[in-house]
């Protein structure tokens, strides 16, 4: 497993922490519903949370996003429409980053924004990899 946010140095986490907005989640919380608008980028300081293709309670888990890693990544790009939804596990601190305000972030810092997005890939990798994982054995 990587570090979380690995590629960030630690000016950068304290940027993304005063940009952001602390948020507090119960275990079951719907923090994001597939179909619904992704208020922006989330970075989860304490907790786990799981990723659903919905937020039916019960449904088992796609994955699960641990302490200091992100989600919300399609508001990068400026897609704020979520294809599925993000339940906390268990008690969960997070910070949101309004879209608009990481977008211009990114516009304003070309360096801070190299550095995200490469912690960016660097997680959606680990996910995707823990993802196939589940699906299919591992090669000989």
């Amino acid at each position: 497993m990587t570090r979380p946010l690995e590629f960030l140095s630690d000016d950068d986490e304290v940027l993304l922490r005063s940009t952001g907005i602390q948020l507090r989640y119960s275990p079951g919380d719907a923090i994001i519903k597939a179909g619904t608008a992704v208020p922006g980028l989330f970075v989860v300081w304490h907790g786990r949370v799981r990723i659903e293709l919905n937020d039916r309670s019960g449904q088992e888990a796609l994955a699960f996003i641990e302490p200091a890693h992100i989600f919300g990544e399609g508001t990068l790009l400026g897609d704020e429409r979520a294809r599925i939804s993000i339940v906390a596990e268990d008690e969960v601190r997070a910070d949101v980053i309004d879209g608009v305000a990481i977008r211009e972030l990114i516009a304003a810092r070309p360096d801070f924004a190299t550095r995200l997005f490469r912690s960016v890939a660097s997680a959606l990798v680990e996910r995707m990899s823990r993802l196939a994982e589940r699906a299919a054995p591992p090669f000989p």
